[in-house]
């Protein structure tokens, strides 16, 4: 059974920023961290929307345990 919540990461900041507020809205997505190389445009991003955990290398973000991979939401 697919788990009822999902813990992403969004990985680049320019036009995927537009994505956050959707996936901070949909009720099955949990926007728990962001990733951008630029630190200043980072630190922006996550001020306005209100995201705590940020990075600036992507291979940080696939080392953190609380972003969900997709096999942990296969059936």
């Amino acid at each position: 059974m697919a788990k009822s919540q999902v813990n992403v990461a969004m990985v680049g900041l320019g036009f995927g920023a537009e994505f956050i507020p959707i996936y901070q809205a949909h009720p099955q997505a949990n926007v728990v961290a962001i990733c951008q190389r630029n630190e200043e445009k980072l630190n922006k991003v996550g001020n306005t929307l209100g995201i705590a955990k940020r990075y600036i290398r992507f291979a940080d973000v696939l080392a953190d345990k609380e972003v969900d991979r997709s096999e942990e939401h296969t059936s």
